[in-house]
């Protein structure tokens, strides 16, 4: 899939949730592949009513203004991102700078008991 245009936000999950919310829901943490929610901008009535259900877990079928997809890697480039002071994180903390290439490494975390 090929996306170019604005972003409210976007978000990168190999799992279910994000701060105990069950966002992507969809996703299999063993399918190799990242699920990736796209939130365009819109009206503000509009933008409102994709968030409300985005966080009631009807986004992924139910909003125009949400992108839903699967890939197995991703490259995400953002205009103008230094001037206009926008940043990523991962899980809360602040994570590289754009351009952005992101990769599913499938069974490649080996856990120790």
């Amino acid at each position: 899939m090929n996306y170019s245009g604005e972003a409210l936000i976007f978000f990168v999950f190999n799992g279910k949730t994000a701060g105990n919310i069950n966002i992507a829901y969809n996703s299999e943490i063993t399918d190799g592949l990242l699920d990736v929610i796209i939130v365009k901008p819109g009206s503000i009535i509009s933008t409102i009513s994709s968030l409300l259900k985005f966080f009631k877990g009807e986004h992924l079928e139910e909003s125009t203004n949400l992108i839903h997809f699967k890939t197995a890697n991703l490259k995400v480039n953002c205009k103008d991102f230094s001037s206009n002071n926008i940043t990523t994180d991962i899980d809360g903390e602040p994570g590289p700078e754009f351009p952005l290439t992101i990769t599913c490494l499938t069974n490649s975390l080996n856990l120790i008991f």
